[in-house]
């Protein structure tokens, strides 16, 4: 397999206009690629090697657009929350989960959606707020959820991660909520679907087909909610496409795309790795990062990915990681720019033992001990 972050070299001036309104549309509908992603899974005990480079976040100094708005929401945030803890975090995860699948028991009647509309904003700002709190309600996707109905969690998952991205990317609140919409009706129209997206065995080709249909039904089911700005409808229609013209429904390439949907089709990818679907087991967070920056890398928009790994780090929050002192530990924050060396807690110590006290252990700030391998949280 490639070293991974050779994708970042040599792969021409990347687009650094992220505003969708200025990106093109250029390509003829007619040049339709339908592909389903490729099964190549990446060699067993691959290595990862991360570029030197990559490990520090280039644009440490900058600052949002907004800085005095996001400043503000921070301070909203803390009188309103507190402080981030697992319990605000879980709470808010919970009430996203219950607004989502409330609208997607709604949309089997013909009665008026538009109650819908503040309630998510509601879910959008409260998400926001928590993540410039800290990194407890990333913790929440990764818990497993005892539930037949994937989609509400999904749904929520990928909401919280693309906000993630968002933020490392500098979007200011404007742009966040559109990405949060989009996020939030890109698969709604599943729903509709719910017999054949839940069936536990790979689909056939025409099923695939009906599913590539529910871009339409999303759209369609959006417009009962609130219209939609014109930047969260392409985001919508283009989700799927890929930078290497693969997705679907117009095979689009690189800047013909999105950048919103840019960031929900690494996301809605990533999470549908790392969490088990009917006929697939879900696989590990670093091995989800390891597949998509390696077999998978030429589908996905650099930027974007290099923001991904920076927020997310290659030991995402609820990773459990083996540690090179014997000692097993679970990753609970990251640091942007540092995507090797996050923030853990002990759970287990060189014995096999549970701690006697909450250890916490920044391993950015010294040379021991350091990561050794990773499993896949329970």
């Amino acid at each position: 397999m490639p070293r991974m972050f050779d994708l970042l070299r040599g792969s021409g001036e990347p687009d650094k206009n992220n505003d969708p309104a200025k990106q093109e549309k250029k390509i003829p509908e007619d040049q339709v690629v339908k592909a389903d992603l490729p099964q190549e899974q990446p060699p067993k005990d691959a290595p990862v090697n991360f570029p030197k480079a990559m490990l520090h976040n280039e644009h440490k100094n900058d600052q949002p657009d907004d800085y005095s708005l996001v400043s503000q929401k921070l301070i909203a945030a803390v009188r309103q929350h507190g402080v981030d803890n697992a319990d605000s975090a879980s709470k808010i995860y919970n009430d996203a989960v219950a607004t989502v699948k409330s609208l997607l028991d709604k949309s089997k009647t013909t009665e008026d959606l538009s109650e819908f509309a503040p309630r998510i904003s509601e879910v959008l700002d409260n998400i926001f707020n928590q993540l410039l709190l800290g990194d407890n309600l990333l913790d929440n996707v990764y818990k497993a959820k005892q539930e037949d109905y994937y989609l509400p969690y999904h749904i929520v998952n990928v909401l919280i991660l693309s906000f993630a991205i968002g933020l490392s990317m500098k979007f200011n609140k404007s742009r966040m909520d559109d990405l949060g919409k989009a996020v939030i009706f890109s698969d709604t129209g599943l729903d509709e679907l719910r017999d054949i997206v839940t069936k536990p065995r790979k689909l056939t080709e025409e099923e695939k087909c009906w599913v590539e249909a529910h871009i339409a039904k999303s759209l369609k089911f959006a417009e009962r909610v609130a219209p939609l700005d014109d930047a969260v409808k392409e985001a919508i229609q283009m989700h799927h496409e890929r930078d290497n013209g693969k997705g679907y429904p117009r095979g689009l390439q690189k800047n013909a795309i999105s950048p919103y949907a840019k960031i929900i089709g690494v996301v809605d990818t990533y999470e549908a790795l790392t969490h088990k679907r009917n006929y697939i087991d879900e696989m590990g967070a670093h091995k989800a990062i390891k597949l998509l920056l390696g077999s998978l890398r030429e589908y996905f928009d650099m930027d974007v990915m290099k923001a991904f790994i920076n927020r997310m780090s290659v030991y995402p929050v609820g990773s459990l990681v083996l540690l090179n002192n014997k000692e097993i530990a679970k990753v609970v924050s990251v640091h942007p720019g540092s995507p090797l060396r996050p923030i853990v807690m002990i759970i287990q110590d060189a014995s096999g033992k549970p701690p006697k006290e909450n250890t916490i252990i920044d391993l950015s700030v010294q040379d021991f001990p350091t990561i050794q391998d990773s499993f896949q949280s329970s």
